[in-house]
């Protein structure tokens, strides 16, 4: 009896370990997105309100689509930190990939260091940019996604049936 369940739970934690790798990617996809709705919700500001740059970004964190990495970086604006290194600090501490870090560092250097045409060419380039990001985060969460549930499945299947 004991020796099922050890093998019931092995069974469940390598089916977990799967959803698991599926649950990163979609979390992936989620801030992509979010970013890409930041970027969208900047360009906007910047065009109609050209508001200042700490009460924009506090704006958008506070509209509930805003990436996670936004808060942080308001929170280290609020607490006198400048623009550029707060926003490259929070994307640090992001839960993404390095590869959407790096795709994201560089708008601290341009927001707020251009005039607002200069800027918004700039975040039409970064939102081409994250659209490319997002299609691929969608195709491999679609695609591998559904093979790492599966593997963890097997492999729990496997293990189970080598140890009874």
């Amino acid at each position: 009896m004991l020796k099922i369940a050890a093998l019931t739970i092995l069974f469940l934690v390598c089916g977990l370990c799967g959803a698991f790798v599926m649950r990163q990617m979609q979390v992936r996809v989620r801030e992509l997105e979010a970013a890409r709705y930041l970027l969208g919700g900047i360009k906007a500001q910047l065009q109609y309100s050209r508001a200042p740059l700490l009460p924009m970004l506090r704006g958008l964190a506070e509209g509930g689509n805003a990436p996670a990495f936004l808060t942080e970086c308001v929170e280290r604006m609020e607490r006198g930190e400048a623009f550029p290194p707060a926003w490259r600090g929070a994307l640090e501490a992001a839960a993404l990939p390095k590869v959407d870090r790096l795709a994201l560092a560089g708008m601290a250097e341009t927001l707020g260091a251009t005039d607002a045409a200069g800027q918004m060419e700039a975040i039409s380039l970064y939102e081409k940019n994250l659209d490319t990001l997002i299609a691929d985060a969608r195709h491999t969460r679609d695609t591998r996604g559904k093979s790492a549930v599966m593997l963890g499945v097997l492999a729990g299947i496997t293990v189970a049936v080598l140890f009874i």
